[in-house]
């Protein structure tokens, strides 16, 4: 019996709409406050890198480069000490969105076009505005000069220049492959 009396006053409590309003309102607020809070800690790992990505350099990407190079062409030729040297077009160049309005005028025979292009910009949350950016275009190699042992044999050499083209996207032209002695 004293059982059935505590049931019903818990099944009374949970039904209770007044009591149920406080509870939501109270976990309500709370989930408020540390929302709100969650904006003062620090930023995540993810975050910072984000933020923090900015595009590299040419000259430590071309760097970069060179030592990626300088380790297959080891490999190519079976004997290390291979030197690569890479002269670079451009740089790193970002690409924006951009939208274009297009105005024809007609008066009489005479027609005059008017083209306005103008960048997409984007708010930040501090309030500055930046340009929307769409890709970026990694620097484009212009030219290669490999130093290395055997690189006097025809075999060694044209394999380089082979690997060479492939890899940077350049014509046989624009690599020169010497031998050092």
């Amino acid at each position: 019996m004293a059982q059935e009396k505590q049931e019903k006053t818990f099944f009374k409590w949970i039904s209770d709409p007044e009591k149920w309003r406080k509870w939501v309102v109270i976990f309500g607020l709370a989930g408020i406050v540390l929302i709100f809070l969650s904006g003062f800690f620090g930023k995540t790992q993810k975050e910072e890198k984000i933020e923090n990505s900015e595009p590299a350099s040419v000259t430590t990407y071309a760097q970069q480069l060179e030592e990626k190079l300088c380790g297959m062409v080891d490999v190519i030729t079976g004997q290390s000490g291979a030197q690569v040297i890479l002269t670079m077009e451009r740089g790193t160049e970002q690409v924006y969105a951009t939208e274009q309005k297009k105005s024809t005028e007609s008066a009489g025979e005479k027609q005059s076009d008017d083209t306005e292009t103008t960048y997409i910009l984007v708010k930040k949350a501090d309030g500055s505005q930046t340009a929307l950016a769409v890709t970026e275009l990694e620097p484009v190699v212009k030219g290669v000069v490999v130093v290395c042992p055997r690189g006097d044999e025809t075999e060694i050499r044209q394999s380089i220049i082979d690997a060479l083209t492939t890899v940077l996207h350049i014509s046989s032209a624009r690599v020169c492959v010497l031998c050092a002695n």
